[in-house]
């Protein structure tokens, strides 16, 4: 994993309550109606101890474009890998 943050430069995990959180890459599954959109390899912050993730903002905002263009135009069930 990348480099490891520690609670005071930005959070505890809300799950576990762990103080260290690394900088990693996850896959983010959105899902709407019957349609499912899976986007790999999305940087997250990661928690150490449970394994949650937790996306910066700009990272949440261009998973959901991404997510929105392809529910609006695919198939029932699209597998990409994240584009910033």
């Amino acid at each position: 994993m990348g480099r490891k943050i520690q609670a005071a430069e930005s959070m505890n995990c809300f799950a576990c309550r762990s103080e260290m959180l690394d900088e990693g890459r996850t896959s983010h599954v959105m899902e709407r109606d019957d349609r499912l959109v899976v986007v790999r390899d999305a940087p997250a912050l990661i928690c150490r101890q449970c394994g949650e993730a937790y996306f910066e903002n700009d990272v949440a905002l261009a998973l959901y474009e991404q997510a929105e263009k392809l529910l609006t135009e695919g198939e029932d069930v699209e597998i990409v890998k994240y584009a910033a």
